[in-house]
């Protein structure tokens, strides 16, 4: 036989020896592609409770925002935050947005991201995303809702700006909560996989020596 032909026969001898076989490595690849579509399938829940916990988090804004403005007396001052606004605008807006805060830091911590470490510390992360953002949302709309009016209806115009700055809203938040405020330590989440594994590995040895 041709030496080049024997060389490539060991080769792939050696080659299969190298890989793993058996059981242990079937159920190896089996969990992996399970955990692979189970983290997907977690990621997309984990998006859609945010966006509920998101969407009530803004009826309370939008409630007590009401309220205030109502009880708040209008005394005619003025306060120059980006521009000159009302005080009593600019204090309901505030307690208004600390509220929706508060509630949609409770509501992700309990359901969307399930975290109950250091508490303290997560909260103030939470509002500490709105120390740059709160202003930079108010220069956004003050912005671009007059270079839209002068081409658009003016309704329109501060509809769409003010619907632009909720999706960028959106957007970074559930990143800065995800990553940020309730990212998870990867000794934890080794530690989490490992229980899995052994959880799913003495379930699958228990229906063996059943059967």
């Amino acid at each position: 036989m041709d030496e080049n032909v024997v060389q490539t026969v060991e080769l792939q001898e050696a080659s299969e020896e190298q890989k793993p076989s058996g059981i242990l490595a079937d159920y190896s690849v089996k969990y992996a592609e399970k955990q692979a579509k189970k983290e997907k399938r977690q990621g997309v829940m984990q998006f859609i409770k945010y966006a509920l916990c998101a969407a009530s988090a803004g009826i309370i804004q939008l409630v007590v925002f009401t309220i205030l403005h109502s009880v708040i007396p209008d005394d005619g001052k003025k306060i120059n935050f980006i521009q000159p606004t009302e005080i009593n605008t600019f204090v309901a807006t505030t307690v208004a947005l600390c509220a929706s805060i508060l509630w949609n830091f409770t509501l992700n911590r309990k359901f969307t991201f399930k975290d109950a470490s250091n508490v303290p510390k997560a909260m103030i992360l939470a509002f500490l995303f709105y120390v740059p953002f709160y202003p930079f949302q108010t220069w956004y709309v003050c912005t671009i809702e007059p270079l839209l009016s002068a081409k658009i209806n003016s309704t329109l115009a501060g509809i769409i700006a003010e619907g632009s700055v909720m999706v960028i809203n959106f957007v970074l938040e559930f990143m800065w909560q995800k990553f940020v405020v309730f990212r998870k330590p990867k000794a934890k989440k080794t530690e989490e996989t490992v229980k899995n594994y052994d959880v799913r590995s003495a379930d699958e040895q228990s229906d063996t020596n059943e059967q």
